[in-house]
């Protein structure tokens, strides 16, 4: 009967040993303490969190392809001449 709560004992305590959360605790620059499953370097000032920056994500390939179309845009904005109108010929 013993052996039988002892197992019974193990095997309800099993689960929760093999479930574990990761804390972090910091303070911010206002000294208020902060705990999450974030590691500081994730969570803005603010306490919002910050997104992940992969630098050949999406978001990354997005930022990269609108700077060089708004650089192309300065470019031909610089060549085409405003003094003449856009169908006139070429003298």
């Amino acid at each position: 009967m013993k052996v039988a709560r002892l197992l019974l004992a193990i095997l309800l305590a099993a689960p929760a040993a093999l479930v574990s959360a990761e804390f972090h605790v910091w303070s911010d620059a206002e000294g208020r303490r902060r705990v999450s499953n974030l590691p500081p370097s994730q969570v803005a000032p603010d306490g919002t969190v910050r997104e992940r920056f992969h630098p050949y994500g999406i978001a990354a390939q997005r930022a990269r392809l609108r700077a060089e179309l708004a650089r192309r845009d300065a470019e031909l904005i610089e060549e085409t001449p405003l003094d003449k109108p856009l169908g006139a010929a070429a003298e």
